[in-house]
Formats: C-alpha cells, sequence, structure tokens
C-alpha cells in the first residue's frame, strides 16, 4: 500500500479533473477566443468538435467570459444565416 502524501495528492487531483471535466493542461482565454470562430462555424454545421476545438468547447463551458463572447458570435453568425438568401 502507498502511503506517500504526493501520490495520494495527485491520484486526487487528477480524480477531481475528471469529475469536473478540467482538461490537463488548460486552454487560456488568449487560445480560446483565436479558435472560437472556427468552432462556431462546426456547430452551425452539426459537426462535433475534436482536438483543439474540443478544448475551446470545453473551455467556453468553464469561463464566463468567454461563454459571453462565445454565445454573441454564435447569435451574429445564426443572424447572418437566416438573412441571407
Amino acid at each position: 500500500m502507498n502511503t506517500n502524501p504526493l501520490s495520494r495528492y495527485e491520484r486526487t487531483r487528477k480524480l477531481l479533473k475528471l469529475w469536473l471535466n478540467v482538461p490537463e493542461v488548460p486552454l487560456s482565454c488568449d487560445d480560446c477566443a483565436d479558435h472560437m470562430d472556427c468552432l462556431v462555424e462546426l456547430l452551425l454545421a452539426d459537426a462535433s468538435p475534436i482536438g483543439i476545438l474540443a478544448a475551446v468547447k470545453q473551455h467556453i463551458e468553464h469561463c464566463h467570459c468567454c461563454r459571453t463572447e462565445f454565445e454573441a458570435l454564435l447569435s451574429i453568425l445564426r443572424m447572418e444565416r437566416t438573412d441571407s438568401p
């Protein structure tokens, strides 16, 4: 039985990250903003995000500021698509 407190801490941290669905290497808001338009286009095309876009989606789910920006961009593009012939 391993009673090393550091390994117990690491195991607990990893379990919490999985439970909270936090990426191992979190994406910054700047990185998220760089890819947000691609994610919006992908979601408007009813496709599933993979790779970096999945990380962007996950960041947006946890970051209020980025979620607000994402929802605004999504609304604008939806309106543009409905207005176009």
